[in-house]
């Protein structure tokens, strides 16, 4: 009889002993999984305002362009050689400050045709872009700029349109557009790797 309780009594010890580290193990896990949890959050905050930094400066950027006289000048007479010494000049001064290292200029007539992109500038061709960017029927109607994240012929970038007005009159559009490469070494500096993901079905488009 005692040998029976014995067992029994090292059973339920075992048992015990068996349950507090199965406990313990899901104790450790659930801890671990709120740590990678609160870690993918903080770097999903983090993105998010570095992107919203960086929409700030291009809308900055667009909106202070949209205002320049040479800027209202040249898609008022449509020269494009104007256009682009004007911006380079502008784009050249602009350089001096890191923020601006990395953004790109492009102009956009009334009826929303590429007028001149900076970046590309060598190539004439004024391009449709309303089959594809919403953007430019929005930015006419309410004469209001827009921001965001956007597929053009050249990529995705982080985009603001501003509408160029010389009083009433419709001119046409500035866009400041920025890529992601400071977010991506900033993250690579964070052991991580940054990747900018794009619907398939939207490839035809960059």
């Amino acid at each position: 009889m005692r040998d029976v309780k014995f067992f029994i009594g090292v059973a339920v010890m075992l048992f015990l002993g068996v349950l507090m580290l199965f406990l313990y193990n899901q104790s450790i896990a659930y801890e671990e999984e709120e740590t990678r949890k609160k870690h993918i959050d903080a770097l999903l905050l983090t993105l998010d305002n570095k992107i919203e930094e960086i929409t700030k400066v291009a809308l900055t950027s667009s909106v202070m362009l949209a205002q320049n006289p040479y800027v209202m000048r040249c898609l008022e007479e449509k020269n494009r050689a104007v256009c682009v010494e004007r911006l380079l000049e502008i784009k050249q001064a602009m350089n001096a400050t890191s923020l601006f290292e990395s953004i790109k200029f492009h102009l956009h007539t009334n009826d929303f045709k590429s007028f001149v992109r900076l970046w590309d500038y060598d190539n004439p061709v004024e391009d449709d872009l309303s089959t594809f960017r919403g953007a430019f029927e929005k930015i006419k109607k309410s004469k209001k700029p827009q921001k965001g994240i956007e597929i053009g012929r050249h990529g995705m970038f982080i985009r603001a349109i501003s509408p160029v007005m010389k009083g009433y009159e419709y001119l046409g559009s500035i866009e400041t557009a920025v890529g992601f490469e400071s977010l991506n070494e900033y993250f690579k500096k964070e052991g991580i790797e940054f990747y900018v993901l794009m619907n398939n079905a939207q490839k035809s488009i960059a």
